[in-house]
């Protein structure tokens, strides 16, 4: 049983991940499985990370091992359509912002927390490991409606800044319908043409005003 939060556990997934045919991917998910239950159940209330933290950094970074690992000094919470991206945009352009491997690594989204280890998701954050005096951030939109990250953050990185970005409903609400619809016609077997094609015969029945 481990008490702390280590980053020299076995990297999940690995970063090759999408390279890998579907069967491939199966049994990395299947000996992952353990290692990342492992790594989120078993830590004792209260603990934090194996390593300690080097204070002359901007950002949380900890050194373990004689290797030096990085964690984000803010993040943006979103939500989703609300800027995030221009954000992001406007800090690349700034010298002493390192950025994300990804730009939204959504290792605290549900789904995704499950098959990380923390040693992968500090791979996000190589690039500021070799700038003593850079900042680095995560701009996944995905904080507000996890529910997996108000604890972590709480309890492995309790000094994090949060950036929540919001906007209009009904102007969000918009933008998110248009960016669904444009992927949705970008891809050949979707979109009204295709289901012109696909012909009336194989249209379902329309739902009587009662089950609709």
């Amino acid at each position: 049983k481990q008490p702390c939060l280590t980053f020299r556990a076995e990297m999940c997934p690995p970063l090759n991940l999408s390279y890998l045919t579907p069967q491939q991917q199966g049994e990395v998910h299947r000996h992952c499985e353990p290692i990342v239950r492992s790594e989120q159940g078993d830590l004792p209330p209260g603990a934090g990370f194996c390593a300690p933290r080097l204070a002359e950094r901007p950002n949380p970074c900890f050194e373990e091992d004689g290797a030096t690992y990085c964690l984000p000094k803010f993040f943006i919470l979103g939500e989703m359509k609300c800027g995030t991206t221009t954000l992001y945009q406007l800090l690349a352009k700034h010298p002493r912002i390192a950025l994300p491997l990804t730009k939204e690594p959504r290792f605290l989204m549900r789904g995704r927390h499950e098959d990380t280890t923390v040693s992968r998701y500090a791979v996000e954050f190589e690039s500021a490991v070799s700038r003593p005096d850079a900042i680095t951030f995560d701009a996944s939109p995905v904080h507000l409606s996890s529910p997996v990250a108000p604890t972590w953050l709480r309890q492995f990185l309790p000094q994090a800044r949060l950036i929540v970005l919001v906007r209009d409903p009904i102007q969000r609400a918009y933008s998110h319908y248009k960016m669904g619809h444009e992927w949705f016609e970008s891809k050949a077997d979707c979109g009204f043409e295709a289901a012109v094609g696909m012909g009336l015969d194989s249209a379902p029945e329309p739902l009587s005003a009662a089950d609709e």
